[in-house]
């Protein structure tokens, strides 16, 4: 599992999913818990999805909701929100992945969860360019998640751009360029 991390936080991903098909054929044999199952599956599911290999990557979300005994928890409100965001990207299934991403931001346990759903239903409507709706949403991730800000800021620069707020637009470069700039001062923290 470890290895299949680390192949994939380096975009590495067809070793990611060696690592991980290896892993999960171990817990098949040393009967891991369902949920430790449906975690290996999801996580198969993201390589594909990454390498857009369309048929694997649903198969392996798919597989991963079948498994999971447990509907009320972060895992599944992650598979959930992946498969949606993945099935939007390949269809332009609009009204169903707002649907399940709306579903799963009112299922959040906690605020920092909250925001990340957040954020993916801010950039969705960013793409559709609802960009209302887009600030919405994409504004609490800017105003409350210092992870997160940065992220938020970009689509709410683009979106300040779109709509020629020059003043707000300078507002989120600014705050990316003081990103930018402390990022070399964290690689020797």
């Amino acid at each position: 599992n470890r290895l299949g991390d680390l192949f994939s936080e380096q975009y590495m991903q067809e070793p990611a999913i060696y690592c991980i098909k290896q892993s999960l054929i171990f817990d098949r044999i040393a009967h891991s818990s369902p949920c430790n199952i449906a975690n290996i599956l999801y996580h198969l599911g993201k390589q594909y999805d990454k390498l857009n290999k369309a048929d694997s990557a649903a198969y392996y979300y798919e597989k991963a909701l079948e498994t999971m005994p447990d509907r009320n928890s972060m895992l599944y409100r992650d598979v959930v929100t992946s498969k949606a965001l993945f099935e939007y990207n390949l269809r332009n299934d609009t009204p169903a992945t707002m649907d399940s991403l709306k579903r799963m931001a009112a299922l959040a346990a906690t605020e920092t969860e909250r925001l990340t759903r957040f954020l993916c239903i801010g950039c969705v409507y960013q793409d559709l360019g609802l960009y209302d709706s887009a600030k919405v949403y994409l504004e609490p991730v800017f105003e409350k998640d210092s992870d997160k800000a940065s992220i938020a800021a970009k689509y709410l620069r683009d979106i300040a751009l779109a709509e020629s707020d020059t003043l707000k637009a300078n507002q989120y470069s600014q705050v990316l360029a003081e990103e930018a700039a402390a990022a070399p001062e964290n690689l020797f923290r």
